[in-house]
């Protein structure tokens, strides 16, 4: 999957923000129902940018939203949805204590880390939308010039997120989600529909 960066430097990766000092956080959603429909993270989108941003030499840290055991959602455990960074994230016993453990989206989040990455999956669209918390922590790191990261659904954290200037935060920027037509083929578009959200994506 794509991976937005929104950081100070728009257009060079995410590895070229960090170093070995840096704390980065893998955000996920806490949402196990969407609706009567089972939901969660999606895995390759927690496990590949897991082991890409250990590979850089940063530590990691898995948040969620409530905190505790972030839920997966099954599907992405099937099949050619389960790749090797989901069969290795698996069998790691340190990387699953920090998904069955993970840290609770706090205030301090939003000063002390270097940079975060938003996990996708369907349960971001129950509580990643109209989330206080977590709007605050994505523009303080926003305006702070830190990278601030998206994959999947999880973009739909931006939907409400203002840059310091008052203008809406992708206002001018390319970025990248799951699709409308990706949604309407997994026949999820009514239940997903952001159009009550305070800014467009214009």
């Amino acid at each position: 999957d794509d991976c937005d960066l929104l950081g100070q430097s728009r257009t060079t990766s995410l590895t070229l923000h960090l170093n070995m000092s840096k704390q980065i956080a893998i955000i996920c959603t806490s949402a196990d129902l969407m609706g009567d429909m089972p939901t969660g993270a999606w895995m390759e989108e927690v496990a590949t940018p897991y082991y890409a941003l250990k590979a850089a030499g940063v530590d990691v840290t898995i948040v969620s939203i409530k905190g505790g055991e972030v839920p997966i959602d099954q599907g992405s455990l099937a099949g050619d949805f389960n790749t090797p960074d989901c069969v290795k994230f698996a069998a790691d016993e340190e990387a699953m204590a920090a998904l069955k453990n993970s840290v609770k989206l706090s205030e301090e989040h939003a000063n002390s880390l270097d940079g975060i990455y938003l996990a996708g999956g369907h349960g971001t669209c129950v509580d990643f939308v109209d989330n206080a918390l977590l709007t605050k922590t994505i523009e303080t790191q926003y305006a702070a010039g830190k990278p601030v990261a998206a994959d999947c659904h999880g973009p739909i954290a931006l939907c409400g997120c203002v840059k310091p200037d008052g203008t809406p935060l992708v206002k001018g920027l390319n970025v990248t989600c799951f699709t409308d037509t990706e949604e309407a083929a997994v026949g999820l578009t009514e239940k997903v529909s952001i159009s009550h959200l305070p800014h467009s994506a214009d």
